[in-house]
């Protein structure tokens, strides 16, 4: 029987859009002749997803695996494992990333002290913009390089290789381009100050470094990220809205 995900032990003093990578808990199910026959393969995908995404398909499909006793996934595994997600109403495939499909902005995950970076292009770009953006409402403004520089150590980089470069780089090249970045006359990046909402005129309000339009937008008062009007609880932070 499989435990019930608990991030109890999660460390609470980060931002609440930042937090410790942390990997599945494996148990093992069969042997690995018994993978592709197994009905639980399914239920392993989202827990993994559920724990780990943004995951890469590849190593989503490492990590299901272990649970078979085996330590890599070659393509008869990630077909399969594509298979799951193409039939599933929970998961999404974006870009070789596999996402629970209630997630819209992912959580900045950090290696924790004693963990390793994860490599670069196993960290969706969507997740590493929010490290962008992250790094330089925190220092108000920024140089492209010192963007780069700053975002790879939050991922626990010490040095900025080529190919880190490359990849932060480009994420900045397309926040720009998205009006998500701005450079100011001197060179330096900065998160774009936008005070009224260009639906209704309302002024912005900040929570938790989101702009939102208290008129327009449906967010939680809690961690700020956007919520359905059905939503019952923040699927970010865990706000239970029925909650008087």
């Amino acid at each position: 029987e499989l435990n019930d995900y608990d991030d109890s032990d999660d460390i609470v003093e980060l931002p609440s859009n930042v937090k410790y990578y942390r990997t599945t808990d494996v148990q093992i199910l069969g042997e690995p002749k018994e993978f592709y026959d197994s009905y639980q393969v399914g239920n392993i995908l989202y827990r993994v997803v559920q724990v780990e995404g943004p995951i890469h398909i590849t190593e989503a499909s490492r990590r299901v695996a272990q649970f078979w006793c085996m330590n890599k996934a070659g393509a008869k595994i990630v077909n399969k494992i594509t298979s799951k997600i193409k039939y599933s109403e929970n998961l999404i495939l974006k870009n070789d990333f596999i996402w629970k499909a209630s997630m819209t902005t992912p959580k900045v995950r950090i290696p924790s002290p004693d963990d390793k970076a994860r490599i670069i292009d196993l960290i969706a770009k969507e997740e590493i913009a929010e490290a962008v953006c992250l790094v330089i409402e925190n220092a108000f403004s920024l140089t492209t390089e010192d963007a780069i520089t700053q975002t790879a150590r939050l991922f626990g980089f010490s040095r900025t290789g080529e190919t880190v470069r490359e990849r932060i780089g480009s994420i900045i090249s397309v926040l720009q381009r998205k009006k998500r970045l701005e450079k100011l006359p001197n060179g330096q990046l900065q998160i774009p100050k936008v005070n009224h909402c260009k639906r209704c005129g309302h002024m912005y309000e900040i929570y938790n470094g989101f702009y939102r339009c208290p008129e327009c937008d449906t967010y939680c008062g809690d961690c700020g990220h956007f919520v359905k009007e059905e939503d019952e609880e923040c699927q970010h932070c865990g706000t239970n809205f029925n909650d008087d």
